[in-house]
């Protein structure tokens, strides 16, 4: 395993690989080590850098037309934010979240960002399930956020009505599990599944918001496949493969309240997740899911 700090090198299923390289390395090696807030944010900033590749190499062919105004919603400390400040140097861009901390490191990041344009960012602080801020924006994005929401369809309502005609909402959730022959997986999956339901949450919401996103009114809703292998091989494949363990890792409190399983035995049953994944390559779907409000006839 390459231990030394490095940019991030992304795939997909259709592009060849490209490195995008990062404002901070990343040093890998400890991308294995869990239960630690360091580490899982290293992990996160990693998985940013993967997905915001994956953005710019594909933002011009799913996003229509060159977006004026742009907002990311549950956007962190900024990592995707400032990559479409790279793409659209020119276009006003706000990045929202509801965890103050986050958007203050993002602030304090911006500085540092080479190839952007720092005047034309912003980062607010706020609840995407109650308001978002005031648009019409041409395009708003979110990652791995619709999963946590008790209310997405409120939030689906809230996008549309803050999109301009004609905008775009682009969101990117998790897509099914590679859990065939990986019975260990495959438990604690169905096990975070089951707890999530209780909580009001759905784990695999992507397979809903298709159908919802044209109840709500959106137009051209398609589904955009991005597609990563969960191995040592790659970077990406590393980063992703450490994503995967660290997010089971991280679900442990919450399957040993609501689930009631003990935690030794999650721990036991983690480690033969950890062999079953670094002995046979999974595969990560993420859908993409793309859809635009519809030009007033």
């Amino acid at each position: 395993m390459n231990s030394n700090p490095t940019s991030i090198l992304a795939q997909d299923s259709s592009q060849s690989p490209e490195v995008i390289v990062a404002e901070e390395p990343i040093d890998t090696s400890s991308f294995y080590i869990f239960g630690d807030e360091k580490h899982d944010r290293d992990r996160l900033i990693a998985q940013a850098r993967v997905f915001g590749d994956y953005i710019q190499r594909h933002a011009t062919r799913l996003v229509q037309e060159r977006p004026k105004r742009i907002l990311d919603i549950g956007c962190g400390d900024g990592q995707i934010t400032t990559v479409f400040g790279k793409i659209y140097r020119t276009s006003q861009i706000v990045g929202m979240d509801h965890d103050p901390a986050a958007v203050e490191s993002a602030r304090n990041r911006l500085p540092r960002i080479p190839n952007i344009t720092p005047s034309n960012i912003q980062f607010v602080t706020g609840d995407v399930q109650e308001a978002l801020p005031a648009g019409p924006f041409d395009l708003i994005y979110a990652s791995m956020l619709f999963l946590h929401l008790g209310n997405p369809e409120k939030t689906l309502r809230n996008c549309f009505d803050a999109l301009a005609p004609g905008g775009t909402l682009w969101i990117k959730e998790s897509g099914d599990f590679d859990v065939e022959g990986r019975p260990a997986f495959k438990r604690w999956v169905d096990m975070t599944m089951s707890a999530m339901a209780k909580m009001g949450r759905k784990l695999l919401i992507a397979k809903n918001l298709e159908e919802t996103m044209t109840q709500v009114g959106f137009t051209e809703v398609r589904e955009v496949n991005e597609h990563y292998d969960l191995n040592d091989n790659t970077l990406a494949g590393r980063v992703m493969l450490s994503v995967t363990l660290a997010s089971c890792y991280n679900t442990i409190p919450m399957l040993n309240k609501i689930e009631k399983v003990p935690t030794e035995e999650l721990l036991a049953l983690h480690t033969k997740v950890r062999e079953e994944l670094e002995s046979k390559a999974a595969n990560a779907n993420l859908p993409n899911i793309i859809a635009r409000r519809p030009l007033p006839e």
